[in-house]
């Protein structure tokens, strides 16, 4: 009796669906909606005669633990990530004809989850058993300006060889606390740095009038005398009697601003 309930539960753990919970953390984190739920797709094709080589990836997305969608596609029931290699005579070949020769299957379990800088979610299968080998394999999510989804696999073969690493890029990948609609982040930084560039510009730009000014106004007071070393004793004398008069003109730029009068006017009081 006891053996007989311990098959029972373990068919019921095998047949439950599994997949990335948009309602659940880190994905509860992001600007997901239903457009994503269910099975999304990626293809690869190569032609190898006499075969026809098709490598399908599936990734399985739900809402809730009631969502009870499954992978399918020849896919175990569990599956949250699929990977169908498959054989054929020609790219139209009918799936009757069609030979299954590699076929890969994660679910959710002993996923690690973390982030970076260009991918908001990173879930990471460590060590995962593959014939003889073990294999990593990672899943990224990033964001993008568009709501289109944009996946690729990075391999060098269309055969599962080793480690895995797939790119998925959507607009709904974008953490809800971004205040731009898209993009990771660079739009911001680069108007940030148009902002410092320009206050460094100007800080350059008064820089080199206040030089110029004392320029010209040591030489307008030596003009008729002639002298270089006279010059240049003006210069000095200009160049420190203006620098005296910074802190005042910054006084009264505060004083202005703050309606506040920091200057001390003379003259008369009635009595």
């Amino acid at each position: 009796m006891e053996i007989g309930l311990l098959l029972l539960k373990l068919v019921l753990v095998s047949g439950l669906a599994s997949a990335f919970d948009i309602t659940q953390l880190p994905f509860s984190e992001l600007k997901l909606d239903d457009k994503l739920l269910g099975i999304n797709e990626y293809k690869s094709q190569l032609d190898t005669p006499p075969s026809f080589i098709s490598s399908n990836w599936f990734f399985l997305m739900k809402k809730g633990e009631n969502d009870a969608a499954k992978i399918g596609n020849g896919c175990p029931d569990d599956s949250t990530l699929c990977g169908i290699i498959t054989a054929s005579k020609d790219s139209k070949s009918s799936p009757d004809l069609t030979k299954p020769i590699q076929l890969f299957s994660l679910s959710t379990e002993n996923v690690v989850y973390s982030s970076d800088v260009q991918s908001s979610i990173i879930a990471n299968w460590k060590d995962v058993p593959y014939g003889e080998r073990n294999i990593n394999v990672t899943l990224s999510f990033g964001c993008s300006d568009s709501e289109e989804n944009q996946i690729s696999l990075e391999s060098n073969s269309i055969f599962i060889e080793g480690d895995l690493s797939f790119t998925w890029k959507n607009k709904a990948f974008c953490r809800k606390n971004d205040k731009d609609n898209g993009g990771s982040g660079d739009d911001k930084d680069s108007k940030e740095d148009a902002g410092l560039g320009f206050f460094g510009s100007m800080i350059i730009f008064v820089a080199v009038i206040f030089a110029a000014y004392i320029i010209a106004q040591a030489w307008f007071n030596t003009s008729t005398i002639g002298s270089s070393s006279d010059f240049f004793n003006e210069l000095t004398d200009s160049f420190l009697e203006s620098a005296a008069s910074i802190p005042r003109l910054i006084g009264e730029v505060i004083g202005k601003i703050t309606g506040r009068n920091t200057s001390v006017r003379g003259g008369y009081s009635a009595v």
